[in-house]
């Protein structure tokens, strides 16, 4: 959790909401079809029950740590795609929340194919 003190009290951020707004932010940068749980090889699933989730956000030194899991669309150029996410999450989550963001983390883990009627037009 982020607290932030002031003269009237405690302000708490859980990263939950910062996983949010990451999320929001990744989803409005074009190419990016979706944010998906991150893929777990089968000694991963098998050590640990955790569901994996597809934004992961960590606080070290009050700064924020963020990884995020996508499905982007055919046809993108992923180094552009992905240097475009992280300005788009690092602006959105620094804005609301006023904390810095030090690093975040872009794995491309899906892509979206067009289907098959898709390619006939």
């Amino acid at each position: 959790m982020d607290i932030k003190k002031n003269n009237s009290g405690n302000i708490v951020i859980s990263p939950e909401v910062v996983e949010k707004i990451a999320k929001t932010a990744a989803l409005d940068v074009s190419g990016v079809f979706d944010v998906v749980p991150r893929t777990q090889d089968f000694k991963s699933i098998v050590k640990s029950r955790k569901v994996s989730k597809a934004v992961n956000c960590t606080i070290r030194d009050g700064q924020y740590i963020i990884d995020i899991y996508l499905k982007v669309n055919e046809g993108v150029k992923l180094t552009e795609l992905a240097t475009k996410v992280q300005k788009n999450i690092k602006e959105a989550v620094q804005n609301m929340t006023g904390t810095v963001v030090t690093k975040i983390n872009v794995h491309v883990c899906e892509v979206q194919f067009k289907s098959a009627e898709e390619n006939k037009d």
